[in-house]
């Protein structure tokens, strides 16, 4: 019912069915399972192994970066289609704190660049405190070897997976791509000569690799072990992306803009430095730039 910024019902003006009764109840029963208190301290949304299933077990537990960023925009959409009256209040309020705050969740702990990475490198394990540097009690020795050739000097990505003693530091496509669109984790910077190289890039290999699911290995050269051949998405996806291309003013449909009153209230509410730093440009400094 969502598409990025806008829902259908605003795209095509017709809001008769985000208007039911029905719907809204629906919605509100959803919002209600997903934001209600658990034993899990994190904002971010708890997933069990094997309920990503399609044809087989996707192997996506714990935090998945992915979901996160699904999660995220489910939230805006079901901010933008719920019904304002006496009796949403506490709902959109509960909402917005759970988008600041998994905001935040994603750009602090998600991003890895060669600054934290030299960090990570260096933490101390078994530290049980509220000043702790190493607050998921992350082990150096799982960093990946492949990762220091791999990543830039400059610039990072956002971690596929981070649950307590655990980080996973590969990279996943859709996890890092629609944090970008939906303003969890970066401004837009009208780069379209990066998108066109990437489609270029994509046209050339695909085809020849019959539509893969995924690829392996960092450089991308091996195509994914378990993975499936002429996949729709992989198809669709591409498809897709060269209509954009044609007529990039559409891309606006998919993503929201930078709320930063959210974000400054997300800085606020999680820095440990008190009230003093909270600004709307120290809420701007919480924005990854790729």
């Amino acid at each position: 019912m969502c598409c990025g910024g806008s829902s259908c019902c605003g795209l095509t003006g017709d809001y008769s069915l985000q208007e039911r009764v029905d719907f809204q109840i629906g919605l509100k029963m959803i919002l209600n399972l997903c934001l209600t208190d658990g034993f899990d301290m994190f904002p971010s949304l708890l997933v069990t192994d094997g309920s990503c299933m399609i044809d087989r077990r996707m192997g996506i537990h714990g935090h998945p970066l992915e979901i996160q960023a699904l999660f995220y925009s489910a939230l805006c959409c079901s901010r933008e289609m719920l019904a304002v009256n006496d009796g949403t209040n506490d709902l959109i309020r509960a909402i917005n704190n759970r988008l600041s705050a998994l905001s935040f969740h994603i750009r602090q702990y998600y991003w890895v660049d060669m600054k934290n990475m030299n960090e990570i490198y260096r933490y101390k394990t078994e530290e049980y405190s509220m000043d702790a540097t190493n607050k998921f009690n992350i082990y150096p020795e799982q960093i990946p070897l492949w990762l220091m050739d791999w990543i830039p000097e400059e610039g990072g990505y956002l971690i596929g997976n981070l649950q307590p003693a655990h980080m996973d530091f590969s990279f996943f496509t859709l996890g890092n791509l629609w944090s970008i669109v939906s303003s969890l984790a970066c401004i837009k910077m009208g780069r379209i000569e990066l998108a066109e190289k990437a489609v270029a890039l994509a046209e050339k290999r695909l085809p020849v690799d019959s539509w893969p699911e995924y690829y392996d290995t960092h450089t991308g050269k091996f195509i994914g072990k378990q993975s499936r051949l002429y996949q729709t998405w992989t198809i669709s996806g591409f498809l897709t992306s060269k209509m954009l291309l044609k007529n990039t003013e559409k891309a606006s449909l998919l993503f929201w803009e930078e709320d930063y009153e959210l974000l400054e209230i997300c800085v606020c509410s999680l820095n440990k430095s008190g009230r003093k730093k909270c600004s709307r440009g120290a809420a701007k400094s919480q924005i990854l730039v790729p």
